[in-house]
């Protein structure tokens, strides 16, 4: 088959794809057949099964490059085969199978038992025509990498070792959790800064336990010795004394008796005035209170506890007919509301209409 065949195959789609394979590529030229158009049928006689339609969709898809369904391959090779019905007298085109044994005798009854031999069939020269030419590399092999466990953290190492705030003989007996919240990155790993020892996760913990471990540290907890200790102190900090507290020259101390102190004058404290000093006097507040509510007058004398009566203006809003109409009227004001009392004793709660400085009623409003 020619590069040209080649080509013309791969731009083909669908069924002309497999059509022209089955008429160009001599993997496929000669082995299908069909009857009247019925069926396929294979080189030795027998009807094509789904298996014989899968290779020629695995060798398209190979070869060719092509996505086809089992209805396509079907179609296309029914289209290429050669016709063997009768009617064409092609029968005696369809090539038999080579045998290594030609029959020299026909036998009519069956041998016995004992007398019946296996035959060897001859090997197929189709052979294996469908992935003949692929080549399938092996799996690629991951290689161990040690020992499984969280790896330390290199950006902690660094930071622990070399950085501004590195480990220092102060930090001996230092717990996981200032470990934590010192060295470890909460926002990049997504997580929360826990605030007691509980809250450190364990992913925390096995990052920090690395870590250390990774710097020869080892966290104890009996003998009066807590949190982390360097395992060689005097190998990681060098000839540094390992002390939770500066040391103190004694040679620098001086000892004095009381009598000899001589103490700074302290500076006069000014003491703070009381709440009665600071806090302004009701008398004193001369602020009027300015708000849109029509307050009584302070000056006014008390009444005995009922609500107090006088007439003013009410503006009556009729929203049905669209009018507005001003009355006087003898308002209440209650506790709780302002109203005034119709014809029929029922009380009209009014509302105060803060622009026009009035009181108002509407009517299309059920009474309260």
């Amino acid at each position: 088959m020619t590069q040209n065949d080649t080509a013309n195959i791969k731009k083909a789609v669908g069924v002309r794809s497999v059509f022209l394979a089955a008429r160009r590529d001599k993997n496929l030229v000669g082995r299908f057949f069909h009857m009247e158009g019925q069926f396929l049928l294979e080189r030795d006689g027998r009807q094509i099964t789904k298996r014989a339609l899968a290779d020629v969709m695995v060798y398209m898809a190979g070869t060719y490059g092509k996505a086809l369904t089992f209805e396509e391959v079907e179609l296309g090779l029914l289209a290429a085969a050669t016709d063997i019905s009768v009617d064409n007298e092609n029968v005696d085109e369809i090539p038999e199978p080579p045998s290594s044994v030609e029959p020299t005798a026909f036998i009519e009854e069956e041998p016995e038992e004992d007398e019946a031999v296996e035959m060897e069939s001859s090997p197929s020269d189709d052979g294996d025509w469908v992935t003949s030419d692929y080549t399938e590399d092996a799996p690629p092999k991951h290689e161990s990498k040690g020992r499984p466990g969280v790896k330390p953290d290199d950006d902690m190492l660094e930071s622990m070792k070399y950085g501004d705030d590195r480990l220092t003989p102060n930090d001996v007996g230092i717990s996981t959790l200032d470990l934590a919240l010192r060295y470890y990155n909460f926002i990049e790993n997504d997580l929360a800064v826990p605030e007691t020892d509980k809250q450190v996760k364990h992913k925390v913990k096995l990052s920090i336990g690395s870590t250390m471990k990774s710097l020869s540290w080892k966290k104890r907890m009996k003998k009066g010795l807590w949190g982390w200790h360097p395992i060689e102190p005097d190998q990681y900090f060098g000839n540094e004394p390992v002390t939770s507290e500066p040391a103190i020259d004694p040679d620098s101390v001086m000892l004095r008796k009381r009598h000899e102190l001589v103490e700074d004058d302290e500076e006069p404290v000014e003491v703070s005035k009381t709440l009665r000093e600071v806090l302004p006097k009701l008398s004193e507040l001369k602020e009027e209170v300015d708000d849109d509510l029509p307050w009584p007058d302070a000056s006014e004398d008390f009444t005995d506890g009922l609500p107090e009566r006088r007439e003013e203006p009410v503006k009556f809003v009729n929203h049905k007919e669209g009018t507005e109409e001003v009355e006087v009227k003898e308002l209440v004001f209650d506790k709780t509301m302002t109203f005034f009392e119709d014809e029929n004793g029922n009380k009209r709660m009014l509302e105060w209409d803060a622009e026009e400085e009035i009181w108002s009623f509407h009517i299309d409003r059920e009474a309260v």
